[in-house]
This record gives C-alpha cells, structure tokens and sequence, in this order.
C-alpha cells in the first residue's frame, strides 16, 4: 500500500505547504501596511477537509517554516516541524508543561 500512504503524504505536505505560504502572505500584508490582516485567522484546506487556523497559530507556522528555510533545512524536514508543532500544541504558544515545552 504505499501508494496510499505516499498519496497521504504528499497531502499532508500540500496542506502545510499551503498553512506556510498562507502564513507568509498574511505576515507580509499585514506588516507592510497593505491589504487587511485578518481578525479571525485563516482556513487551508485539500480536497478532502479544511482546517482553521488562527492568527496566532498562522504566525508561529510562518517561524518555523523561516527559521527553518533559514537554517537551510529541506521542505521535508520542515514539513515535519510544523506537523510535530501542530501534533504537540496545536500551533500555539503553550504556559505549562514539561520543561522543554514551555
């Protein structure tokens, strides 16, 4: 079945490539004072299903994916960190937890 499994892949990787570009579009708007930032955050979506995010987590998507391009890591892995990051905290900035989660 790894035809199945490389075709999950391959959408998981085009919705978080979607969440990242999204992210950078709307950081890049709203910082250069043109176009709307918007209040409620954002929705990316595949074929199959649509996912919410917000503001807050748009941004942190865009950091890990810079930071990441930025340290010249390839798409896969930094695919991986935003699924770990969505996986782990839901994208957003977390007060509690172990200690290398705060």
């Amino acid at each position: 079945m790894p035809n199945k499994r490389s075709a999950r892949r391959r959408s998981a990787v085009a919705v978080l490539a979607g969440a990242v570009v999204l992210a950078a579009v709307v950081l890049v708007l709203g910082s250069t004072g043109h176009g709307r930032r918007p209040a409620a955050g954002c929705t990316v979506a595949d074929a199959r299903a649509s996912y919410p995010l917000s503001l807050a987590q748009t941004e942190n998507a865009a950091t890990i994916a810079a930071v990441g391009k930025r340290r010249g890591l390839a798409d896969h892995a930094v695919t991986v960190a935003l699924a770990a990051a969505l996986q782990e905290s839901g994208l957003r900035n977390l007060s509690y937890g172990d200690r290398d989660s705060i």
